[in-house]
């Protein structure tokens, strides 16, 4: 059986996944395989180096509408942890709570 948790992180990790490959495809469509950031961007710097302003131009709408989809990615991720965050919160207090009723009931006199 899967623990939210992990339900929450692989849905993350795979949203994450999907993300960055369009990204790439959009950037960089001749990449046969995903490729490290550094690689990505001098992919990136170096076709911008190369084209005709008109095709740089539409090369650096395409990296604007890339950073805005992965600080989507960011944002979303974020809103998780935090709430992973809180409901570790709350189940640490309930169960503080939890223990010291317990100690609190087992006097024998």
């Amino acid at each position: 059986m899967t623990r939210p948790t992990e339900t929450v992180v692989d849905l993350a990790e795979h949203r994450s996944q999907r993300v960055l490959a369009a990204a790439q495809q959009m950037l960089v469509p001749d990449a046969q395989e995903m490729l490290a950031a550094e690689e990505l961007s001098r992919r990136v710097a170096e076709q911008l180096a190369t084209l005709p302003p008109d095709q740089g131009a539409l090369l650096r709408r395409k990296v604007l509408v890339a950073v805005h989809d992965l600080e989507g990615l960011i944002e979303a991720l974020q809103q998780q942890l935090d709430g992973l965050a809180d409901e570790l919160r709350r189940v640490s207090v309930h169960s503080t709570a939890a223990m010291a009723y317990g100690r609190g009931t087992d006097h024998r006199f």
